[in-house]
């Protein structure tokens, strides 16, 4: 994983779900909608904790020892480890979890392998993702060069990420999106609303089982 801006920068990082909430808070809820607390589960690219903490993710993994500290001060159980080599045993969580982490992966494909080694039969996968064909995806990589964490990120299709999980033998597939026409703020109440599908929302949940 891309992870030095990362390291570099864990509080910067941290104080933008802060300053950002209208998008933030939106992105929860509709994970919400998937990841019950009650369920066993691994964030991949946990971060500083800030969706495993309302989520209620037993486990996070990220290769920055910096953010790994903030995640453990707020009461994760934490493990330096990356996705493509997830150091779990086989068939081990009821989910598998990645928010806005794919983007920044070294080997999307890889980790997404190792997601459903970790998963128990019948377990689900879970992607919280900025598409590429989303209004927020297209701003991000226009103005990737103005961004510190952006700037190496590589965005995807809900499509191909889609496309790839059913090759690997993935199934009963669901998908939901918030976000809706982000970023008008006229249209706060709206975007920030919870559909099906993935053709207008700057945030796709896509969940799919093994």
């Amino acid at each position: 994983m891309k992870n030095n801006i990362f390291s570099d920068y864990p509080l910067e990082y941290d104080r933008w779900y802060d300053d950002n909430k209208n998008v933030y808070w939106p992105e929860i809820i509709t994970l919400k909608r998937v990841v019950k607390k009650e369920e066993f589960g691994l964030e991949v690219g946990v971060g500083t904790g800030r969706f495993a903490i309302p989520l209620g993710v037993d486990i996070g993994i990220d290769p920055s020892f910096e953010m790994l500290q903030i995640a453990q001060t707020r009461g994760i159980e934490v493990v330096k480890g990356v996705g493509e080599d997830i150091p779990f045993k086989c068939d081990t969580f009821d989910y598998v979890l990645f928010v806005t982490t794919v983007c920044f992966l070294d080997n999307p494909v890889s980790a997404f392998k190792e997601a459903k080694r970790v998963l128990k039969k019948g377990g689900k996968l879970v992607i919280g993702m900025i598409p590429k064909e989303s209004v927020l995806g297209k701003y991000h990589m226009r103005n990737r060069e103005k961004s510190r964490f952006f700037r190496n990120a590589v965005f995807y299709n809900t499509e191909e990420i889609v496309r790839e999980l059913k090759h690997m033998g993935f199934n009963k597939f669901k998908i939901l999106q918030t976000l809706i026409n982000y970023p008008d703020e006229k249209q706060y109440g709206k975007y920030s609303k919870i559909q099906k599908g993935y053709d207008r929302g700057s945030f796709v949940v896509i969940t799919a089982k093994k």
